[in-house]
């Protein structure tokens, strides 16, 4: 082909020369393969020439390069976001209602629960049988204090029965309370009152109503060691006197506050010093008697004007009357800790350990 091509451009200088002879002079200004492989010449007089096909046919495939190294690895593309949560299928069919369960025992209503003498609690229920309740027992297995008020306290036993007490307000946000995380394996709540705990709203949240058992009465005390017992507004001596209270009054105890106890009075919350009230069963309630009794202690017998024998009482005497005096008796005390005594036309009070009948 390159020959071929030597040839041809050979003869076009032959021609070209031939013509300078017998012509004006021009000059090739661009030779061209068309689409059809022939060489074509233009001239610079606008005139071309066509010489023929001098594209030759198409050579042979040359040998395929060796293959190329593998370039390195590019860093890892950031994690594409997280598709949209799918459309939640539909419900399935409702399956067919279980088999009716037997018919659970009577229940009993709980009045009281109370701990015993020798450590295990024991329940009360509405034929006031007292049970001591085996899966109790004294396992106290956790407890504490109110996180706002240290004298409410609480704690869990074993069998699931969760006691608040105490004394003032126990109260918790909805959930927080120390005991909100084992709710479902609570089987009830016993909510001692007897000494003026009160609940927040949100204290006992998540509990069934049917669960919380309360004292089925309320806590009594009487006035006693004193003719009389001033109330207070507030839990203190210094403060607004409400009444003077006599001697036997009972009213409902609400709880203590250091030296005071609280007291439901007229449907108010008032304050009465603690060491002039009794709880057991109203020392100064008196069943009514007639007989006749005789100082038996060898110093004789104090009779006084209010039913209190303690030093701080000492101006309370109003007469010692010798061992071997005969006095007429006109009542006892519930506890049986002081006689009523009709001495001289008046009232006075004995200690019933310093005499005896007849």
């Amino acid at each position: 082909m390159k020959k071929r091509m030597i040839a041809l451009l050979l003869l076009a200088m032959l021609l070209l020369l031939s013509s300078c002879q017998t012509a004006q002079p021009r000059e090739i200004r661009e030779a061209r393969i068309n689409d059809k492989g022939e060489l074509e010449l233009l001239y610079t007089d606008g005139t071309q020439s066509n010489l023929g096909v001098v594209r030759g046919s198409d050579g042979k495939d040359g040998q395929d390069g060796a293959d190329g190294k593998d370039g390195e690895k590019g860093a890892t593309g950031a994690t594409g976001a997280t598709g949209a949560t799918g459309a939640i299928g539909p419900e399935g069919p409702k399956g067919p209602t279980g088999a009716a369960g037997t018919p659970g025992r009577d229940g009993r209503e709980i009045t009281d629960i109370q701990l015993t003498a020798d450590g295990n609690l024991a329940v009360y229920y509405d034929n006031r049988e007292s049970t001591a309740v085996e899966m109790l027992g004294k396992l106290y297995l956790f407890g504490g204090q109110c996180a706002t008020n240290e004298n409410a306290v609480w704690a869990v036993y074993n069998g699931g029965l969760l006691i608040l007490g105490g004394t003032g307000e126990m109260d918790y946000a909805a959930g927080s309370a120390p005991w909100s995380s084992i709710i479902p394996l609570l089987t009830g709540v016993f909510v001692d009152t007897s000494n003026g705990l009160t609940l927040g709203e949100n204290t006992l949240a998540g509990f069934d109503a049917a669960q919380i058992f309360y004292p089925e009465e309320p806590t009594y005390i009487w006035v006693d060691m004193t003719a009389s017992a001033p109330l207070y507004e507030t839990a203190d001596t210094e403060g607004t006197k409400i009444a003077d209270l006599p001697l036997g009054t009972r009213l409902e105890s609400l709880g203590t506050e250091g030296d005071f106890t609280k007291v439901s009075y007229e449907g108010e919350e008032r304050y009465i010093e603690t060491r002039y009230t009794v709880s057991s069963d109203g020392s100064v309630v008196y069943d009514p008697i007639t007989e006749q009794v005789t100082v038996t202690n060898d110093a004789g017998a104090n009779l006084r004007t209010f039913p209190d024998a303690t030093e701080a009482s000492a101006h309370n005497i109003h007469v010692n009357v010798p061992k071997g005096t005969t006095l007429n008796c006109t009542g006892i005390s519930r506890n049986g800790r002081w006689l009523r005594i009709d001495y001289e036309g008046r009232t006075l009070y004995c200690l019933a350990s310093l005499v005896a009948e007849g």
